[in-house]
């Protein structure tokens, strides 16, 4: 199924709403370009696009309860060339022309950005992710043929309960305010309606029992997305193609997510690699996982960090 490698790092990960972290050493690593997900593994860290680059899987020799992070390698000098605004605004227009040719609602286009500087204390950065956004996901990876990548999503891919997978519907962006009750616009709304007829025509199509929570209005550091929450049986839905059902959706690519992705191939400048790609807990045999969207997430590199 995979390439197996002896290399050896740890990835550091905090739970939404947990004070506590682990701190995990990894034993073994499986490389993959498929969604054939039969080994014991532990972690996954899979891109935004399979085509272009590997999905990782880590068995972990170790697990401590709050253990120290540190950095012993790291990857070389970035060889990122900083866009102009001229080239992005170059960018946005052909995206408004491929919208308009397509018949496409929405393309979610990215862009990177490289911060120049020495190297950064990765535990202090860490830390400082799971104090500020108690209700993400916080990582830190460190892998020879990865790099170094942490991150503090908010956005839920596919969660199991006992008998239940969990998903999220979130969309819509601002600033944190303090009603909490406020309305949204009809632009933040619409983006949010497109993201749950896709979960419900992928869910729809696999014949799962599925119920959808209300809409909410969900807090990330110091914005806020509408947020909606399915649970959907457990029962004759197999975990491995949830999650290719369900990744990369509408959140990140656009609507509808086929013609966006196409669009995003076709005009974006750059490769996203792990950015909107996702990761996290997973075991296969027992259909268990803790995965999330890798969003509000940096690289780092001796010289700076994107």
């Amino acid at each position: 199924m995979s390439e197996i490698h002896s290399i050896k790092g740890y990835i550091a990960y905090s739970l939404p709403h947990s004070e506590n972290h682990y701190y995990c050493e990894i034993d073994e690593t499986y490389i993959s370009n498929k969604d054939n997900l039969n080994e014991d593994i532990d972690f996954i860290f899979s891109p935004f696009d399979k085509s272009k680059s590997p999905t990782y899987l880590f068995k972990f020799k170790s697990k401590i309860l709050n253990g120290e992070l540190f950095t012993s390698f790291l990857r070389n000098d970035s060889n990122y060339t900083e866009h102009t605004k001229e080239q992005y605004i170059l960018t946005c227009s052909k995206l408004i022309e491929s919208i308009r040719n397509n018949n496409v609602s929405k393309v979610v286009l990215s862009r990177t950005k490289f911060i120049n500087g020495k190297h950064i204390d990765i535990n202090k950065v860490f830390n400082q992710l799971k104090a500020q956004h108690p209700n993400a996901f916080v990582y830190a990876i460190h892998h020879r043929e990865i790099g170094t990548w942490l991150a503090a999503s908010p956005e839920l891919l596919v969660r199991s309960s006992s008998d239940n997978y969990i998903t999220d519907a979130l969309a819509g962006t601002r600033s944190r305010i303090s009603q909490s009750n406020a309305e949204w616009g009809q632009k933040e709304i619409e983006e949010h309606r497109y993201i749950e007829t896709y979960v419900n025509e992928k869910l729809d199509n696999m014949n799962a029992s599925y119920s959808k929570s209300a809409t909410t209005t969900l807090q990330a550091g110091q914005i806020e997305h509408i947020h909606s929450r399915y649970h959907i049986d457990k029962e004759d839905i197999d975990l491995r193609i949830l999650i290719s059902d369900l990744h990369p959706g509408p959140a990140i690519s656009g609507f509808p997510s086929e013609e966006a992705l196409s669009i995003i191939n076709e005009i974006e400048n750059h490769d996203r690699q792990y950015y909107c790609g996702y990761l996290g807990l997973i075991d296969i045999k027992n259909n268990e996982s803790d995965l999330y969207i890798n969003l509000r997430c940096m690289q780092v590199f001796t010289n700076g960090y994107m």
